[in-house]
């Protein structure tokens, strides 16, 4: 509870909200970021929403009528900005979201909200909960303590994020209280229908087309436990679809029999991303962080440098035979 309150306090004193949103954008992040942009909005309050990539498609309903600014560097005339506060969301480290001008500095409070472990912000007020399957899920713990009422709007947002981080609630680590939050979300306004039909399917045959070419080429290793998908970029060129339709991609790769691996390797300009997901007694984090990733037990990420051939053969040999 005292974090709660040192983190309303931060909240209330500011006139702006500057909401900052990953790098590559989930439903998790854009969700929590939205709706704290709404209840800002009424609490008479300006919402500013930034971050490094610009919102998915598939998510784009969510953003009403919020500001989002899109690129690496805040820009210097929202920084300036008297008497705001930074809310940064979902969010493990500094380097994957938006970063200060170099030429500025701000002392601006920080409340920082997340359920990822690793987490490495430091701020006024850190709360992060890795017992919790979404941020969501910690961010409705401060709507319950400040006694909100969420509009129909915030319940879509706040629903949203805990779908999209939950697996549609399939996911390993939902509990009772998931299903609590969002029956309380549903009756707030949000309609389960409407939500699941915008995120998951409203999409263009360009992604159906890029899925196709990497599901083609899956390849297994560590004994058959490991499926590994990889992108080209030469893939997102020939099919026409945009980086954001490899979302969720990794998780088919869990549905192959005897797979407790999913690594899905997606081709940069200068690196390739690797998304990876396992199963039972396996370690997502731990694995990533072999490559100076990180994330959750069930849910990592890293980026290795390099082209995709290079990154899938040392994924392959780090593996070995059985050695996951």
């Amino acid at each position: 509870m005292p974090l709660w309150r040192a983190a309303l306090d931060i909240l209330e004193k500011a006139d702006t909200w500057l909401v900052l949103v990953h790098e590559k954008p989930d439903g998790d992040t854009v969700g929590c970021a939205f709706a704290l942009a709404e209840r800002c909005r009424k609490l008479g309050k300006r919402p500013i929403v930034a971050g490094p990539d610009p919102v998915p498609a598939s998510l784009s309903f969510l953003q009403g009528d919020s500001q989002y600014y899109v690129g690496p560097v805040l820009p210097p005339a929202v920084v300036s900005m008297p008497n705001k506060a930074f809310v940064v969301v979902d969010t493990s480290n500094p380097e994957r979201t938006c970063r200060l001008p170099d030429d500025l500095q701000d002392r601006s409070p920080m409340l920082v909200v997340d359920h990822h472990g690793d987490n490495t912000f430091s701020g006024d007020c850190v709360i992060v909960d890795s017992e919790k399957t979404s941020t969501a899920e910690v961010i409705w713990e401060l709507y319950r303590f400040a006694g909100w009422e969420p509009s129909r709007h915030e319940a879509e947002a706040l629903y949203s994020a805990i779908i999209t981080d939950t697996g549609n609630f399939r996911f390993q680590g939902v509990s009772p209280r998931t299903h609590i939050i969002a029956s309380e979300l549903i009756a707030s306004g949000a309609d389960p229908s409407r939500i699941y039909a915008r995120i998951y399917e409203n999409r263009e045959a360009t992604g159906l087309r890029l899925w196709g070419k990497a599901l083609a080429g899956i390849s297994l290793c560590g004994n058959d436990k490991v499926c590994l998908a990889g992108i080209t970029r030469g893939d997102f060129r020939i099919s026409g679809a945009p980086g954001e339709e490899t979302e969720n991609l990794v998780n088919l790769l869990l549905t192959v029999r005897g797979v407790k691996v999913g690594v899905l390797m997606v081709e940069e300009e200068s690196c390739v991303r690797v998304s990876i997901r396992t199963r039972d007694e396996f370690n997502a984090r731990a694995i990533a962080q072999r490559w100076g990733g990180g994330g959750h037990p069930r849910a990592a990420g890293c980026r290795i440098p390099g082209g995709l051939n290079e990154a899938r053969m040392l994924i392959t040999e780090s593996f070995g035979d059985g050695n996951v």
